[in-house]
């Protein structure tokens, strides 16, 4: 028997193809499956650790982009970790899951009961003595602003789902200031305002903009997409290109590989968000992990 946990964001209502896809998985008679809800933030990564210690063969985050940030960085804290990951997309955006091929339930299933999994790289983000693994894209900028307006508004006004992400943008584009960086990568170096700076493993984030098409999973290397001195009002012209997966072509605009990163900033505050969850404010490095973990799907 293939021993599974799920782990659940009890925030968000199961979808029907998310509680298709675990009762599927409870009949199945080559899984023995057990499940976790969510109580509060963060409760993912101890609930993923615990899980990895007790040797589940696989581990399945139900839930958006937070909930799988969470649950990898639990499995992570475990020495010799023999677990595998997969996903099951329940959240508002599920950028990450993206990068995989459509969520089918029985599909799920069958590919759990066959038990095959494919090593891909996580990116180990540093920043003020604390250490986050992101799964999917970390970086700082405007994205990070909207982050923590995002939190701000569902912590002080009480507003939450799609909605509060929308106005979060629109407020950003008129209190978002460019901060001075100087940013490093062991083949590239800027110096300049930045609008946005992104460190990817996937290709998509912010609810479906291709902020790096031709990032790759399983590379040895992240991508870097650098927005500079662009004004706010071009990058909104940019948007629908964006969306589409086609590079912007402008010379304030990069996209790079890379294995190691670092940002250094001006006195203006750097937010910096892991995978749709704010870190921190401050000076960002960012280094590959090849191979950090086995993914079924």
């Amino acid at each position: 028997m293939i021993r599974t946990h799920f782990i659940v964001n009890s925030t968000c209502k199961l979808t029907y193809e998310a509680s298709l896809a675990i009762n599927l998985c409870q009949k199945s008679s080559k899984l023995e499956c057990s499940i976790s809800k969510t109580k509060s933030k963060e409760d993912a990564i101890d609930l993923a650790y615990k899980a990895a210690k007790n040797g589940m063969d696989i581990i399945v985050a139900v839930g958006g982009d937070g909930t799988c940030n969470e649950v990898v960085n639990g499995m992570m804290k475990t020495e010799n970790l023999m677990s595998r990951f997969a996903i099951i997309p329940n959240g508002t955006g599920n950028d990450f899951h993206r990068m995989l091929a459509p969520f089918a339930a029985q599909t799920f299933v069958d590919k759990l009961e066959s038990y095959n999994s494919q090593p891909i790289d996580l990116i180990l983000v540093h920043i003020n003595k604390q250490k986050r693994f992101s799964l999917n894209i970390a970086g700082g900028g405007f994205d990070g602003f909207v982050v923590n307006l995002l939190n701000k508004q569902r912590r002080e006004l009480r507003i939450g789902g799609k909605l509060s992400y929308a106005l979060a943008i629109m407020r950003s584009f008129f209190l978002f200031k460019k901060p001075l960086i100087q940013l490093k990568t062991e083949s590239f170096e800027y110096n300049g305002k930045g609008l946005l700076i992104a460190a990817c493993n996937g290709s998509t984030f912010g609810h479906g903009l291709v902020i790096h098409p031709s990032a790759k999973l399983d590379s040895g290397s992240f991508g870097v997409t650098l927005i500079g001195d662009v004004s706010l009002l071009d990058y909104v012209r940019y948007l629908r290109r964006i969306k589409k997966g086609i590079e912007i072509k402008h010379p304030q605009v990069h996209y790079l590989k890379a294995k190691t990163m670092s940002i250094s900033t001006s006195k203006t505050e750097l937010y910096v968000q892991c995978d749709g969850e704010l870190l921190s404010s401050g000076e960002p490095s960012f280094e590959i992990i090849p191979g950090a973990i086995q993914l079924v799907h």
